[in-house]
């Protein structure tokens, strides 16, 4: 499994992480465990000097979330506002660029899902666009008593 720590060390009480943190960790440790139920993905928090990191790391690859105070209101985290997430490929290269800032794109190669699942019936076909006719619009908008 590739790590790119950079030095990253889980802390040690993640109670005392910043409420959007934990969430945060809490969301991406059940997505990885429902997509990579065999255990190959590991995930961590680790405080950085500028906040605190979650590290996803899987055979593909690793995902880094920076997380920052922000100035308004006190007490409020969120990502990093110019380096908010980082994706390196299984070899450690940055692979960052490739996603162009889409965060559920990084996610969703960092768990091997390249493309949206098939809907059946709509292979090959192209989807045929709802007719809206004004019965259909009265009978939406119309306030019944």
């Amino acid at each position: 499994m590739p790590s790119v720590r950079d030095g990253l060390t889980p802390v040690a009480d993640e109670a005392q992480l910043p409420d959007l943190v934990r969430r945060s960790l809490d969301r991406m440790r059940s997505h990885a465990e429902r997509k990579a139920s065999d255990g190959s993905v590991e995930v961590i928090a680790a405080a950085t000097d500028t906040g605190y990191t979650i590290e996803l790391a899987s055979p593909r690859g690793t995902l880094h979330l920076r997380y920052a105070p922000r100035r308004r209101p006190a007490g409020a985290w969120d990502l990093d506002e110019r380096n908010g997430f980082q994706v390196f490929d299984a070899n450690s290269m940055d692979a960052t660029k490739k996603f162009a800032g889409k965060l559920m794109a990084a996610l969703a190669d960092l768990f091997g899902l390249g493309a949206a699942p098939a809907v059946p019936g709509q292979t090959g076909q192209a989807r045929q666009a709802s007719v809206n006719n004004s019965v259909r619009v009265r009978r939406h908008s119309v306030i019944r008593v």
